[in-house]
């Protein structure tokens, strides 16, 4: 091959590559509006990453962690998947389905990063966000000046102390993460960060939907606002000229997801559904799984010698039928 040729194909590949990065770059139908590239690019400049031109940059790796925690599938090979399906629309489908490159893309990025990202996200939240739209508590110890501390106020922020529960719930059960996936500790840092990062997306996007409807965020359902998300991201994919009428149709369907009003409601901690009967592992699963082979294999000699004992007994079959015609009973016997 001469160098043309090899220059010519250089060339080609690297088109290739660029073509598919800005494709990748473009992957989300709301986070663009939630989280601005441009507030990414300045937080990687603020750490100093550098990356070099491939297909999970920076950018790519946080918008696919980002509906890595999003999915009701959180694992890494549906993360993949997730990808290769926005670039066989876009035109590419070269990709790898293997989850090593970007578990490494993971690792990679910095563990200042994330929460960098999940601070100013809510900051933003504040900024955007009328004061009425906000809960502004405050923790009293003492109730010495009852002009200041009113009995209406009082009643109204032990009300509102229910809402902490509520957000409670919406993290570690909405959306999973009572079950943290990544091994290391580094990572289960990152995972955390990125959990309360797509939290105040959510918020923000409900925010803006209480906004364009008239209503309080409050009254806005976390996990419907969380399905209409996931949702409409995939219509936004396959669809990405119409993804401004798509983000103005998200708002409109995360308006109408609202909470029942009911006030002094009482629920009894309990769960109608019974969990299977399943031990818990409580060791190492390296150190389970060579007992049970121990016991399998002890097993196994067990069975070795019932299938020995048994062909002897077949064996002996016969000469203990020779032996009862043989042997005479009876009184005359000699």
């Amino acid at each position: 091959m001469d160098k043309y040729t090899q220059g010519r194909r250089r060339s080609q590949v690297c088109r290739l590559r660029n073509c598919r990065q800005q494709i990748a770059e473009d992957q989300d139908l709301c986070f663009t509006k939630l989280l601005p590239k441009e507030q990414v690019e300045a937080a990687l400049q603020r750490h100093q990453v550098r990356f070099r031109k491939r297909l999970y940059t920076p950018l790519v790796t946080i918008w696919t962690f980002l509906y890595q925690v999003l999915a009701s599938d959180q694992s890494c090979r549906a993360a993949v998947a997730r990808l290769l399906a926005f670039l066989c629309v876009g035109g590419d489908d070269s990709g790898s389905a293997k989850t090593d490159p970007y578990c490494k893309a993971r690792q990679r990025l910095p563990e200042k990063l994330l929460p960098d990202l999940a601070r100013n996200s809510g900051c933003d939240l504040h900024r955007q966000v009328p004061p009425t739209g906000l809960l502004h508590l405050h923790l009293v110890t003492t109730f010495l000046d009852a002009q200041l501390y009113s009995k209406d106020d009082l009643a109204r922020a032990f009300r509102c102390r229910w809402h902490a529960e509520l957000d409670l719930r919406s993290i570690k059960q909405v959306m999973q993460m009572d079950v943290l996936r990544c091994k290391s500790p580094a990572m289960v840092r990152k995972e955390i960060w990125m959990h309360l990062l797509a939290y105040n997306l959510i918020r923000k996007l409900m925010a803006q939907a209480a906004a364009v409807s008239d209503l309080c965020p409050r009254d806005i359902s976390f996990k419907g606002t969380l399905q209409t998300l996931v949702v409409f991201a995939i219509a936004g994919w396959s669809c990405p000229e119409k993804r401004h009428n798509l983000y103005v149709a998200v708002l409109r369907a995360v308006a109408t997801h609202r909470v029942n009003d009911r006030p002094d409601r009482i629920e009894p901690r309990a769960v109608k559904r019974r969990p299977k009967k399943l031990i818990y592992l409580n060791e190492p699963r390296s150190i389970a799984k060579a007992r049970l082979l121990n016991g399998t294999q002890a097993l196994w000699k067990c069975h070795s010698y019932l299938t020995v004992l048994a062909s002897l007994v077949t064996h002996a079959e016969p000469v203990l039928l020779f032996l009862d015609i043989a042997i005479p009973f009876g009184r005359g016997a000699a």
